[in-house]
């Protein structure tokens, strides 16, 4: 019987009694949580309760669970609510370009500020009691989570990767949120 289906959330340890203890996350962490039906929660072995809720979005992707999990987290603990999208610049591959284009300076970073705000302006309506910061950075987005995640109760990713990948479903930001993260960590699976 697969009780994710039937769960509400699953919460793990992040390391089992497999024998390698340099190892952060175990071997059943990661595929609980590349194939569980409802969203788990990795807990490392030192987390600490202070911060707020962290997610990490995807400004071009939808992500409508992994939002009304980390809103509805951040309203059940009566904390805050950072909303983390990682950005770098787009580059073109095409033939005859030897170089990376060049941008003009803000045009991109605006234009994902402006994505963000799109992603978050229903969820700032439906939950007004949740204070929300927005964390815009040109950075790698698992680098950026981990990040974040030093500080923070609990930090939420989703869960995008390819069905058929050695991981199931989990991403490799996914992955690396969990193998990395110093809170909890919750993946939420898209529907």
């Amino acid at each position: 019987m697969n009780l994710s289906a039937e769960a509400a959330v699953l919460v793990l340890g992040s390391r089992g009694t497999g024998g390698f203890p340099g190892l952060l996350v175990g071997s059943t962490s990661l595929h609980v949580t590349a194939r569980a039906a409802c969203p788990v929660v990795v807990v490392p072995g030192a987390s600490r309760p202070e911060g707020g809720v962290a997610v990490g979005v995807h400004g071009s992707e939808p992500c409508d669970e992994l939002l009304a999990f980390a809103f509805e987290e951040a309203q059940r603990r009566e904390v805050p609510l950072r909303v983390v999208h990682a950005w770098s610049y787009p580059l073109i591959a095409a033939p005859g370009h030897a170089l990376p284009p060049v941008y003009q300076e803000g045009h991109v970073a605006a234009e994902q500020a402006r994505l963000l705000a799109e992603v978050l302006a229903g969820w700032r309506q439906k939950y007004p009691e949740v204070p929300v910061t927005e964390d815009l950075a040109r950075s790698g987005a698992a680098k950026r989570l981990v990040e974040v995640s030093s500080t923070q109760q609990l930090l939420a990713v989703g869960r995008h990767g390819h069905p058929r990948g050695p991981l199931g479903r989990l991403g490799s930001v996914s992955q690396a949120v969990v193998y990395h993260a110093r809170c909890p960590t919750a993946v939420v699976p898209a529907a």
